[in-house]
């Protein structure tokens, strides 16, 4: 079975360390991650936390620049859903002319909050094997 190019999964900050071994497993073989709900799933009420208010401080952007950066400098691919503007697409673009610390990276990545656990999840809800990949790297 050829192993996938591509997990489409649930990641932000509050999450990720639940997730920390499939990251890792993906990253280990060479599986891009694409990262959806990485704005709290539009739950705004969660952009007031003190660790991203800061940090929307001294990178002089928005919260949710803040969190899509993040994103970014773990290595995941991103997707942010934005119905609602065309300024709130521009500001999701702009995310591109600043990097993160990895102090700042890693405080995120620590975040303690409830996870929103907006969608499913593909390491408890529906667990499956996926077989050898001893093969991964033979022709097709």
């Amino acid at each position: 079975r050829p192993t996938p190019t591509v997990n489409q999964i649930e990641m932000h900050p509050l999450i990720y360390s639940e997730r920390r071994d499939l990251v890792d497993y993906c990253k280990e073989h060479g599986i891009i991650i694409t990262a959806y709900g990485s704005l709290f799933s539009g739950y705004t009420e969660r952009f007031q936390d003190p660790l991203l208010v800061s940090l929307s401080g001294k990178y002089k952007k928005t919260v949710p620049q803040i969190l899509l950066r993040w994103a970014l400098e773990n290595g995941f691919a991103v997707i942010p859903k934005s119905s609602s503007s065309k300024a709130r697409l521009g500001e999701n673009l702009d995310v591109f002319d600043f990097e993160m610390e990895k102090e700042d990276v890693e405080l995120l990545s620590q975040m303690k909050a409830e996870p929103l656990h907006e969608y499913w999840d593909p390491v408890n809800d529906a667990p499956i094997e996926i077989g050898d990949l001893s093969h991964e790297n033979d022709e097709l």
